[in-house]
């Protein structure tokens, strides 16, 4: 292979497989909305793609996303001829079924419930919540309503902070694990090295 046929490999590329492998990949309002909140929760969940989030009238919300998202959707041949032939590492297909198990495979469709578990995730996680009743008052000042105009209750609220409880603590066991993983992966690859060069 020339070095003009050489594919390099870029986040574009990794962001264009998640929307293929969740099925997000249609360029309308709802698979945008849904690829913010699965990216979002997948980097929770410690599969990081290296995009920040802010507060945004649904919640967390990435421009980059957004920006990479066009620039997909206005190359989408490129992306699928450069990504034809790549494949998920076992960690990875591991992280998505066990994502997938917690999560349930349709909570991308409902999303009001996605709008809401990510928007109390975001008050968790970034702003520090962590108290019940704390999290209900404040969460009601910063987001009353959801951007369907439903206008939330404390039930909703705390229903779904039972949710992001369990999400956050199966999380932080997923990301000790899968760093106990990398680890035997990596000295197994040294082994394999080692003994290439003896």
């Amino acid at each position: 292979m020339s070095n003009e046929e050489k594919i390099i490999f870029d986040s574009k590329d990794l962001l264009f497989l998640i929307m293929k492998r969740f099925g997000v990949n249609k360029n309308i309002l709802d698979d945008r909305f849904k690829l913010q909140k699965l990216i979002y929760l997948l980097g929770i969940f410690g599969v990081k793609l290296g995009y920040g989030f802010g507060w945004y009238r649904a919640g967390p919300y990435s421009k980059d996303i957004m920006d990479d998202n066009h620039h997909i959707f206005s190359r989408i041949t490129d992306f699928e001829r450069r990504t034809k032939e790549s494949k998920w590492s076992e960690n990875s297909i591991d992280s998505f079924k066990r994502f997938e198990k917690l999560c349930g495979k349709d909570i991308l469709e409902d999303k009001l419930r996605l709008e809401l578990i990510t928007s109390i995730m975001f008050c968790i996680t970034v702003w520090g919540y962590n108290d019940r009743e704390e999290i209900v008052k404040r969460f009601k000042n910063q987001k009353r309503i959801l951007s369907n105009g439903q206008i939330l209750n404390d039930e909703d609220i705390l229903k779904e902070f039972d949710f992001c409880e369990l999400f956050l603590k199966e999380s932080k066991k997923h990301k000790k694990e899968q760093k106990k993983r990398e680890k035997i992966e990596k000295e197994k690859r040294d082994i394999e090295n080692r003994m290439y060069y003896i």
